[in-house]
């Protein structure tokens, strides 16, 4: 359950997870926590949790895939 996305930490729907955050927005030239591909296009986000994971999201909110604590 840790990492399965109904997991409320896992989940866009978490305001800390979704693409309405500013944070996370492609709208936002200062986002510091962009995923691009090879050719510099914006892919999606990612997002820290506080457990240590390092959750990834596409642009539009859905979640790509995580890396897990090294704690």
């Amino acid at each position: 359950m840790e990492n399965s996305i109904n997991n409320m930490e896992n989940s866009p729907y978490n305001m800390r997870n979704s693409p309405y955050n500013m944070e996370n927005s492609p709208n936002n030239l200062s986002s510091t926590n962009g995923v691009y591909d090879n050719q510099g296009n914006r892919t999606g986000y990612q997002v820290k949790e506080p457990t240590g994971v390092t959750n990834y999201y596409d642009n539009q909110g859905n979640r790509t895939g995580y890396t897990p604590s090294k704690r």
